[in-house]
């Protein structure tokens, strides 16, 4: 390259921000991959990939060592002292703390993007440079493993008009509403590391914890593009908790910290109490009938089991 084709290209190419990924993973040998190679596929190419172990015993280590090694100046393998399991928020942190980029992308180790995605979210931040994080509809993906029809898949539809920036607090309500939940979110790294990362207290709900840290100070634009899959299938840690019959109750200690982080930060949104008081009624609810149905599950199974012997 000529000494007039590096000078025309610092003054007049801005540089493209890079973009960090998380990709925390636990057991995760059956989807890893792909969701690895949706990744790799972005027609936006200013990233770097840190894939995080959170002890895993199969075959996902392997595998994610396996593409650090091809590609090591642009993804790197981590993992906990000792290969220690340590939950996903102290991964997702961890996979930060390694990580470089001016934003920040989370992509779950079941899940995969659209090719696009980091490009359409990238131009969305750098037009509003008030905005912190934006995010887009997911699509409930029912149908992975049968390639030959989508009819079961499903687009999130938000509760709200998208392509808009909403001002803070707007988002916390319709975030506590448990209609707008938002997946393949892209966020700046100063906002993540102004409000504190993920919580590393909370097994359920971190991200939640940290959407709502960023939308009680920060605007953030909410996209009408699908760009991200949200795989449904038997193996996600919150079918066994609904099998248990515990699902609602794991909810209970990211509300004590939801109650004790509006009294730090002095919350005295209405829109944004009222929205946390009737989170917690829903929840209450919900909780009594998940009790009375799993108690009534079991009974049928002992009276099956009973008649199975006597056959």
């Amino acid at each position: 390259m000529s000494e007039f084709q590096l000078r025309f290209q610092s003054t007049y190419m801005p540089k493209l921000p890079k973009v960090s990924i998380i990709i925390p993973f636990f057991n995760s040998e059956k989807f890893l991959s792909e969701a690895i190679e949706s990744v790799l596929s972005q027609t936006y190419s200013t990233w770097e990939l840190i894939l995080v172990d959170d002890g895993s015993i199969d075959g996902s280590t392997a595998i994610a060592q396996g593409y650090a090694a091809k590609d090591p100046s642009r993804i790197r393998y981590v993992e906990h002292h000792a290969h220690e399991h340590k939950g996903m928020p102290t991964s997702r942190n961890l996979g930060i703390a390694h990580s470089s980029g001016e934003y920040i992308a989370h992509l779950d180790s079941d899940d995969i993007w659209s090719k696009t995605l980091l490009e359409e979210q990238v131009k969305i931040l750098n037009h509003y440079p008030t905005v912190a994080m934006t995010f887009g509809p997911m699509k409930i993906w029912t149908n992975w493993g049968r390639s030959e029809s989508t009819r079961h898949d499903r687009v999130q539809r938000f509760t709200f008009r998208v392509n808009q920036v909403l001002p803070p607090p707007q988002f916390v309500p319709l975030l506590l509403s448990e209609k707008n939940d938002p997946a393949g979110y892209l966020i700046r790294r100063a906002v993540i590391e102004e409000v504190g990362r993920y919580e590393d207290s909370l097994e359920m709900c971190e991200d939640w914890a940290l959407y709502i840290k960023i939308a009680l100070k920060h605007n953030i634009f909410v996209s009408g593009n699908c760009n991200y899959s949200y795989r449904q299938h038997p193996a996600q840690s919150c079918n066994a908790l609904r099998i248990s019959g515990t699902f609602y109750a794991q909810f209970i200690p990211f509300f004590e910290w939801l109650n004790g982080y509006l009294k730090k930060v002095q919350c005295n949104d209405r829109k944004v109490l009222r929205a946390v008081k009737n989170l917690i009624t829903r929840n209450r609810l919900k909780r009594i009938k998940e009790s009375v149905l799993h108690a009534g599950r079991k009974g049928i199974d002992r009276f099956l089991s009973k008649a199975h012997q006597v056959a």
